[in-house]
């Protein structure tokens, strides 16, 4: 994943700033594991990465960042609806899950989680109109449940 943006996006979290990622859960191990890289991200623990890989896009306009940690903004992306027995679940007006309820499997045979996260204050971070981020510290918290 990649994360497009201005350069006029980054900021510095002057609070813990809440945000969520999606990621594969694996009960056998208890970790997360994003969809991507053979990473283990455990519940309570901060990570960090020291280059976030940043780029001026072909045109000369904008930033491409390919490294960090790729989240979303909770409060400006994520929505639910409960349909019955089915559930939507939309990421900036896409609809990026619609399962039956208990039934969230996808490619790899692990349970999609939408994981609750935290950047913690002081960190420098990268957030375009879609709300997608991009940060070099994370901490994971846990998954985000829906009543």
């Amino acid at each position: 994943m990649c994360w497009i943006g201005e350069k006029s996006d980054k900021r510095i979290a002057k609070k813990d700033v809440k945000v969520f990622k999606i990621l594969y859960w694996d009960e056998r191990n208890a970790c997360y594991h994003p969809p991507f890289y053979p990473e283990n991200y455990r519940r309570g623990q901060a990570y960090r990465v020291s280059y976030l890989g940043k780029t001026s896009r072909e045109n000369g306009f904008g930033l491409r960042i390919d490294y960090g940690f790729h989240c979303y903004s909770e409060h400006h992306c994520l929505r639910e609806e409960r349909l019955s027995d089915m559930v939507v679940k939309e990421l900036n007006g896409r609809v990026i899950e619609y399962y039956e309820k208990g039934r969230r499997e996808f490619w790899n045979y692990l349970p999609a989680k939408f994981v609750r996260c935290i950047i913690p204050v002081g960190t420098t971070y990268y957030e375009n109109k879609s709300g997608e981020i991009v940060t070099p510290t994370i901490k994971i918290i846990g998954d985000i449940e829906y009543g």
